[in-house]
């Protein structure tokens, strides 16, 4: 069985010998017949690379044909890729259909699902990446690193570096058994400004066997991967605040910081009390670095041995008094006067003072409690050689101040 087509000069397309318009591009189309035979051309007849059939060399070609800037297609090659196939018989261009209705092959579907399955990968990748650089998932390294003590990776998260005037924030604080890290944090909940640069995250820790709750603040790093950008924990929003009256210093987790004065440090609790002094003692109390926390206070009280020592200096210092000839001794808390001239001049401590130490807003000072008394004596000589006896007796007190020099307790008598 055979069929006559035309191809269209205009568009190349192959219509059958019955249509006198192209019924792709409307072209008048007057050309020479060609036989096909019912399976696809035998041999004058070849589909050329635009969709349009090419004569091969001897075969009638159509007046005016132009071949196709891209040359002819081999020989057998059949149907055109673009040609018109809607107008052909199937049942006369079997090779066709067979082109048309031809599975896949195993290799193509081999190669189709692994490029879906990476692309499925490399989208879920992208979507753990994600979640990764998120405000919450920096808090929550940050408290996982407090946690484990691990201090290179709790400082990794910071805005900034600690400096040596942040002795808090030191390998061997967070390591100290003075300080007990946050631990089982979650993250409650997230909020994130609306310039999209910081964000508070709600975060619900123990420490110890109490619940906290606290809100941490963080600011994007700068830093990006890939498509991704970090976030960082703002440093310095805790700190351990310690009062202690009278005291210059206390100890936190095992180093001195100043006292009466907020400290910047990792979140979590502190023990503080007071470094090794002559002078005052306190009992421990617990410093909480949580954010927006109160101070702990020491209390601390004068040594027992401190006392014993400014006694024993007063009696000392009254002791030598006592060995002034004078009726006024220098820098002394005692003294008389005479419109006569006393010679012989002896002093004498009848009673004691009664004196404690107490913390004051002045400091460590001596106050008297009950006044001492003490006696002079002496001769008063006449012009003719006589003299008459004189004495008399003074009350006095031993107020003063007390101060550490070189590590002892001192005295200073008050003027």
């Amino acid at each position: 069985m055979t069929s006559a087509f035309y191809s269209c000069p205009q568009c190349r397309t192959v219509r059958p010998a019955d249509q006198p318009r192209c019924p792709e591009c409307g072209h008048q189309v007057v050309g020479v017949e060609a036989t096909v035979p019912a399976g696809g051309p035998a041999g004058p007849v070849a589909a050329d690379r635009s969709g349009g059939p090419q004569w091969q060399p001897g075969s009638p070609r159509e007046p005016g044909y132009q071949p196709h800037p891209q040359g002819d297609w081999p020989a057998g090659a059949w149907p055109p890729p673009a040609a018109d196939v809607t107008s052909m018989d199937a049942t006369s261009m079997p090779a066709l259909s067979q082109v048309l209705r031809s599975p896949p092959s195993r290799r193509d579907v081999r190669r189709a699902a692994a490029i879906l399955a990476a692309a499925v990968v490399a989208a879920a990748g992208l979507i753990a990446l994600n979640g990764l650089f998120t405000p919450g998932r920096a808090a929550e390294g940050f408290f996982a690193a407090l946690a484990n003590r691990d201090f290179d990776g709790a400082r990794a998260r910071l805005t900034a570096q600690p400096g040596p005037d942040e002795p808090l924030l030191a390998s061997a604080q967070l390591a100290d058994d003075g300080y007990t890290p946050p631990r089982h944090a979650r993250v409650e909940s997230v909020e994130v400004g609306d310039d999209g640069d910081a964000a508070t995250a709600r975060v619900a820790f123990e420490i110890g066997d109490s619940p906290v709750v606290t809100e941490l603040q963080l600011v994007r790093s700068g830093r990006s991967w890939l498509l991704f950008q970090g976030w960082r924990v703002q440093e310095g929003q805790f700190a351990v605040l310690v009062d202690a009256p009278n005291a210059t210093e206390v100890e936190v987790a095992g180093v001195r910081v100043p006292a009466n004065a907020a400290v910047p440090a990792f979140p979590g609790s502190y023990q503080a009390k007071l470094p090794d002094n002559p002078l005052l003692e306190a009992a421990p109390v617990t410093a909480y670095a949580l954010g927006g926390e109160q101070p702990a206070e020491l209390e601390p009280n004068v040594k027992a041995t401190a006392n014993e020592q400014v006694g024993k200096q007063i009696t000392d210092y009254l002791a030598r008094c006592a060995r002034s000839t004078e009726l006024q001794p220098p820098g002394c808390p005692f003294g008389t006067s005479s419109s006569d001239t006393v010679t012989g001049v002896r002093w004498g401590i009848l009673s004691y003072p009664k004196s404690k130490l107490e913390a004051t807003a002045d400091g460590i000072v001596v106050t008297t409690t009950s006044s001492g008394e003490a006696e002079v004596t002496g001769v008063i000589p006449y012009y003719d050689g006589t003299s008459y006896p004189f004495s008399d007796s003074v009350s006095f007190d031993v107020d003063g101040q007390v101060t550490v020099e070189n590590g002892r307790v001192r005295w200073q008598p008050g003027e």
